[in-house]
């Protein structure tokens, strides 16, 4: 009759491997949201480029443009 004894090394191996299937498993995840990311990206690009900040750009088009129904 076989007996198999889990070792503290054979546990820190295993945590180890789930640790990088898990991550992996994250990264194919953050792969798929990445486009949301890059737009993020550019609009800060903007930003920096016309050097105003988000809540100007919110008050310039709430308060220049009309609307009207």
């Amino acid at each position: 009759m076989a007996t198999s004894i889990i070792t503290p090394d054979d546990l820190e191996q295993f945590k180890w491997e789930l640790l990088a299937d898990i991550k992996q498993l994250l990264d194919k995840k953050q792969d798929k949201v990445a486009p949301v990311k890059k737009l993020s990206l550019l609009v800060l690009m903007v930003f920096l480029m016309l050097k105003i900040s988000p809540y100007f750009l919110h008050f310039f088009c709430s308060n220049s443009m009309g609307f009207e129904r």
